[in-house]
């Protein structure tokens, strides 16, 4: 005979616990035409203050702030912090890290990984995920063209 084991309940995450309610991840990759330690020396360039312009595009809102944090190496990979705050658009807040690793044959991978504060402007969960979610890609997409131009400000 088998004795039933107990239920085991789900445990909430941190921000269910304290407010509630889930708050979304978003995750995005784009790969990139450019070795490591090339991308990586563009992408840290200037003090990544240059990562504010394709920000910038993918919201493509006046009332946005997005904070950088700095460059970290974490296990081979460029990690930096990035804040978003809209007023307007799908999210009033994203936090995520933008990680740029190497890959073989002389390639890189650049990630963003987070979560964000929905901001329902007339639309549902859904759409709202839907639209921060290209956000994220146009973001990435205008980082990647950066980095395999090997500068930040070459048209």
């Amino acid at each position: 005979m088998t004795a039933a084991l107990p239920a085991v309940a789900a445990k909430p995450s941190l921000a269910t616990a304290t407010m509630g309610v889930r708050v979304p991840d978003v995750q995005d990759f784009v790969p990139i035409d450019e070795a490591f330690e090339q991308a990586g020396r563009v992408l840290v360039s200037e003090g990544s203050a240059w990562l504010s312009e394709p920000a910038a595009v993918a919201l493509a809102a006046s009332d946005v702030a997005v904070e950088f944090g700095d460059a970290r190496m974490i296990e081979r990979s460029v990690v930096i912090q990035v804040r978003w705050v809209a007023g307007t658009g799908p999210f009033t807040t994203l936090e995520a890290d933008l990680r740029l690793e190497p890959m073989p044959t002389q390639h890189s991978h650049l990630s963003l990984s987070g979560t964000y504060q929905v901001s329902l402007n007339g639309h549902d969960v859904l759409t709202e995920q839907h639209l921060t979610e290209s956000l994220v890609r146009t973001f990435l997409v205008g980082v990647a063209a950066a980095l395999e131009r090997g500068h930040p400000d070459q048209p």
